[in-house]
């Protein structure tokens, strides 16, 4: 009867698995989507799109509600900003500073991590079960009996692990996160840098734009009063019919260009809210950027040498370097013994009944330490392949260090150079102007007194247009020439 249970068991068993089994190699494996053909785009799928709409909504809503979200900016649309406001703006609103933040956030937490790998290890482990074992046995006269054992316990156990020596290994390992914590602290600042000159060159962008609009309107009215001084004289029968087309032709041209001033000047403010991090709804109205800048007293030479040690990227191309150093030492500890102790506490409560007979157990208790050393012998070559990586990365570091010096001395070189250029093209720009004043000063006076030409009038008109709008983009010029210097000397703030 016994037998025919243990059968019919160990069949329901075999049936339940043979039942698994069928279910599993039913299942259809469906391969990722890929694109149908090398001659046309994948089409994104609609579950898709809708999925990341959802994730962007979701994203939206986290920063403009969660407690992560970078704090508003509020934006007072009847003021004149200056341009340390709006970088004081972009820096609190921008995107970029806080993805950079997080990453230098992540690189710190590395350097826990292998600090963590000093400090000994502890662990409580608890084991608990019950078992059951049923044995028949056949007696000599009474047939057959059955022998239950039943056995339960629980065994609490306390382990230390704690690796006391490794010849430099562990501490090679926080040297490195160390250094590559320098690198993303940088690029942090780097960030921070480009931000700046960005905000820089689109503030004075939106400024020379809307000099050069305002320059085209005021070409606007003038030309209208030619064209108004000329329809008089013909009415008078002093000027002639061509007269009055040209200053049309003049007009028409001034109109042009106001149009393309203010287009410029839209994409200029598209341009400085993107800097921003700010919806384009939003029009900032901007202060005047002040006097320009002043050519540096110092030499090129003095130039170079004082910004090559500021500037980010070859800070963190000599933090590769002291983390690639550190990876060699990494690497040749992988060849040292290391040694450690191993220590634990447990207790080992079991219990034993027999069929129905009373409750057998005694706790057991047992405590341990262990002194142990590994010599790694034979790995295939691996440590020797990873060591012979690690000086190969020193050499690429070591080359990229002077990759970057001699780049960052070009660029300044270039913008030392390019500064002085723009003053001295802005100073001329400004003498033309007041050249040009004084001929359209001489050109009106003369056509009042009948001394002088509609024709000179409208030539003066154009030539101070043109030279006020070169005043504007040298001066714009200027400022981009110094934020440039500024930036590559790592001097912007």
């Amino acid at each position: 009867m016994r037998r025919a249970r243990r059968r019919a068991a160990l069949l329901g068993l075999a049936a339940g698995g043979l039942l698994l089994v069928l279910l599993t190699g039913c299942r259809t494996l469906t391969p990722a989507p890929t694109p149908a053909s090398p001659a046309a785009p994948w089409p994104v799928p609609e579950e898709l799109q809708a999925e990341v709409a959802s994730v962007v909504a979701q994203v939206g809503a986290g920063r403009r509600d969660g407690a992560a979200a970078p704090p508003a900016v509020g934006i007072d649309t009847g003021r004149a900003y200056a341009l340390p406001e709006l970088i004081d703006i972009a820096q609190r609103n921008n995107p970029q500073t806080r993805v950079a933040w997080e990453a230098a956030r992540q690189a710190a937490q590395a350097v826990g991590e292998a600090e963590a790998t000093l400090l000994p290890r502890l662990a409580a482990t608890v084991v608990g079960g019950y078992q059951r074992v049923s044995t028949p046995i056949q007696l000599p006269l009474g047939g057959t009996r059955t022998l239950s054992a039943d056995v339960q316990g629980v065994m609490p156990v306390l382990s230390l692990e704690w690796l006391l020596f490794d010849f430099g290994e562990r501490d090679a390992a926080v040297r490195a996160a160390r250094h590559l914590t320098t690198v993303a602290n940088v690029e942090f600042n780097q960030v921070h840098q480009q931000l700046v000159f960005d905000v820089s060159q689109a503030y004075h962008a939106a400024v020379a734009a809307a000099e050069k609009r305002r320059t085209a309107a005021r070409a606007v009215a003038a030309t209208r009063q030619i064209l108004a001084a000329a329809e008089t004289g013909q009415a008078r029968g002093v000027g002639t019919r061509v007269e009055v087309a040209q200053a049309r032709q003049q007009l028409a041209q001034a109109q042009l260009s106001l149009t393309n001033a203010q287009g410029e000047a839209d994409t200029a403010h598209v341009a400085l809210n993107a800097a921003l991090g700010l919806p384009q709804a939003i029009r900032l109205r901007l202060a005047s950027p002040g006097p320009l800048p002043a050519a540096s007293a110092r030499s090129l030479d003095q130039v170079i040498d004082a910004a090559l040690a500021k500037r980010p990227d070859i800070i963190a191309a000599v933090a590769e370097l002291r983390a690639a150093q550190a990876g060699v030492d990494l690497a040749q500890a992988a060849f040292m013994p290391k040694v450690g102790v191993v220590g634990s506490l447990a207790v080992d409560d079991n219990q034993f009944r027999l069929n129905n007979s009373g409750t057998l157990g005694t706790p057991l208790e047992q405590t341990g330490v262990l002194v142990g050393m590994t010599l790694p012998l034979s790995d295939g070559g691996l440590r020797r392949s990873r060591r012979r990586s690690a000086y190969a990365r020193v050499r690429a570091a070591q080359a990229e260090v002077a990759a970057v010096r001699d780049a960052a001395a070009r660029e300044i070189a270039a913008a030392y150079t390019a500064l002085r250029t723009a003053l001295a093209a802005q100073r001329s720009a400004r003498s033309l102007v007041a050249a040009s004043r004084i001929t359209v000063d001489a050109a009106r006076k003369g056509l009042d007194v009948g001394l002088g030409t509609l024709t000179e009038a409208v030539a003066a008109e154009k030539a101070l247009m043109d030279a006020e709008e070169v005043l504007a983009v040298t001066r714009r010029d200027a400022f981009d020439a110094a934020t440039n210097l500024a930036f590559v000397t790592a001097a912007l703030r």
